[in-house]
């Protein structure tokens, strides 16, 4: 996709699923593209490694390492490319019914991740208990699951859902 910025310039826009950084684990469970979502009521996105690992839930050490990132002088992303943000984990304690998973992108607490599926918050919390009664323990680095029967009568205006 070509874009035309102000000066009259046309740019080449990447378009699909973008590419992996240079470097990225091509294993991980979740990636983010750069800029990141780093504050999702404030609609604010980052490339700045600590700023997106923190986002994320990660040790900023954790997320160079999986990006084969250097941390000096400063960490920048680059835009348009995917980063890995998280192995591939689920929670121990996830409801047996749970059959897909969904891992909750930057910025999202666990009231605003359940809201997006249209999710009662006390339904999530019961099938995902170590999220914790009052979601304290909701990180975005494990997996949330949905018993997928949860949403067979839901009817066709609610998306698929994976856990």
């Amino acid at each position: 996709m070509l874009t035309m910025t102000s000066n009259g310039s046309a740019s080449a826009q990447p378009t699909g699923i973008a590419p992996f950084a240079n470097g990225t684990r091509d294993d991980c469970g979740q990636y983010v593209t750069a800029p990141v979502l780093v504050n999702a009521t404030a609609n604010l996105t980052s490339n700045d490694c600590a700023a997106v690992a923190s986002a994320v839930g990660v040790a900023l050490s954790d997320f160079a390492a999986w990006n084969s990132l250097s941390l000096a002088p400063s960490c920048n992303l680059t835009s348009g490319y995917r980063y890995c943000s998280a192995p591939f984990v689920t929670q121990s304690n996830a409801n047996a019914a749970c059959v897909q998973f969904e891992l909750p992108g930057p910025g999202y607490d666990c009231v605003q991740f359940a809201r997006q599926y249209g999710v009662d918050l006390a339904e999530f919390v019961a099938w995902n208990p170590d999220v914790g009664s009052n979601c304290t323990e909701f990180l975005q680095s494990r997996i949330p699951d949905f018993p997928s029967s949860t949403y067979a009568d839901r009817g066709p205006q609610k998306p698929p859902l994976s856990c």
